[in-house]
């Protein structure tokens, strides 16, 4: 959603919306600005009295205007074969889904229902069986998009069949082998402390770097042996960024599944590997659970750990790097990534020993 850079103003949101009188209808109230997030976009919620719309405003820094209309179409794919938990956006008064107004692309989509999980009040039976339903409505999204073609312009698969994540990921993990982690984090601290940051927090970067030092290796052997071992496998449009708080629940029901700029043509193991890795974190149970109601066949289960370690190790390699260039620090996401990258490097991934 919208960040500190972003200067969008609502007057701009209802030039949007004018342009959707055949969807929309007439403005009753709103536009109201939709609280900032991490992806760039800014949104607005407007209410036009039979119905509540989300305005988007895309980041400048963004997909291609291209490539947005193919999440569009996937969208209303899915929405088409009766998936009503994701954002089918509405079709403009000139027959397009994706407008340009001053200079950006904008669209409309319904305003999903529903809440995020709250990790800290949400524990227990209940936040697993909302994991559990958010594993089928990501398998049900899966189901529903399997058969839309890959956006144009897309680099196809190499010939031995590889899934596209493992093969860059093997690449990324390859290209920080041979940083010097502990020199990063060194160069980190005195943007931290510039910031405010106290000593224990800047002692969490070192953490990192350590950790960081043991599981790269670790992380490049599981991708290898992942490669090597799951051979060929279906690649379709993905989610791609299935992180927990995407997903809004109505009692223990998914009503929305929003934010798809990260809409990939890739293996389905990349979502289940965000979405537990960021849910289930060390729970060996909940892996096991979560990953029986996914459809996925036994060549995609094993992609998901490698996916997942990956994910972690390179996520942290990129929190360093942007501290250390004066990105300010998001405290609470490196304190989650530090817990995972300990539990990986004291007691495995929960799915290693399905290896």
């Amino acid at each position: 959603m919208a960040t500190p850079k972003d200067n969008q103003t609502d007057e701009q949101a209802r030039c949007v919306l004018r342009r959707y009188t055949r969807a929309a209808g007439r403005l009753l109230a709103g536009p109201d600005r939709a609280p900032a997030g991490m992806s760039g976009a800014a949104v607005w919620r407007a209410d036009c009295g039979h119905g509540h719309w989300a305005v988007r405003a895309w980041p400048l820094v963004g997909p291609a205007p291209g490539r947005v209309r193919w999440i569009h179409r996937v969208l209303l794919h899915a929405a088409d074969r009766g998936l009503g938990s994701v954002p089918a956006p509405l079709v403009s008064d000139g027959g397009d889904t994706l407008l340009r107004v001053d200079g950006r692309w904008w669209e409309v989509a319904p305003w999903m229902p529903g809440v995020a999980v709250d990790p800290v009040t949400d524990g227990g039976d209940a936040a697993e069986e909302k994991l559990l339903a958010a594993c089928r409505t990501l398998a049900a999204f899966h189901a529903a998009v399997r058969d839309v073609p890959p956006y144009p312009g897309r680099v196809p698969s190499p010939p031995r069949g590889a899934a596209p994540a493992l093969l860059r990921r093997a690449e990324l993990l390859a290209s920080v082998a041979a940083t010097d982690w502990r020199a990063v984090a060194r160069s980190a601290v005195p943007a931290v402390q510039g910031a405010g940051g106290a000593a224990a927090t800047a002692s969490m970067l070192t953490d990192i770097a350590d950790a960081l030092l043991r599981e790269i290796a670790r992380a490049q052997a599981e991708v290898t042996g992942a490669i090597e071992a799951c051979g060929p496998g279906p690649v379709q449009a993905i989610v791609g960024d299935a992180r927990r708080e995407h997903f809004l629940f109505t009692g223990q029901r998914v009503t929305g599944l929003v934010d798809f700029g990260a809409m990939a043509f890739d293996t389905p193991a990349v979502d289940y590997a965000r979405l537990l890795g960021d849910w289930a974190g060390g729970d060996a149970r909940l892996w096991h659970a979560a990953l029986a109601s996914t459809g996925l066949t036994p060549g995609q289960q094993r992609m998901v750990g490698p996916l997942d370690t990956s994910g972690v190790v390179l996520a942290c390699c990129n929190w360093l790097r942007w501290i250390a260039s004066g990105t300010p620090p998001a405290w609470t996401r490196l304190s989650e990534l530090r817990t995972r990258l300990r539990s990986l490097a004291s007691d495995g991934h929960p799915l290693r020993l399905d290896a």
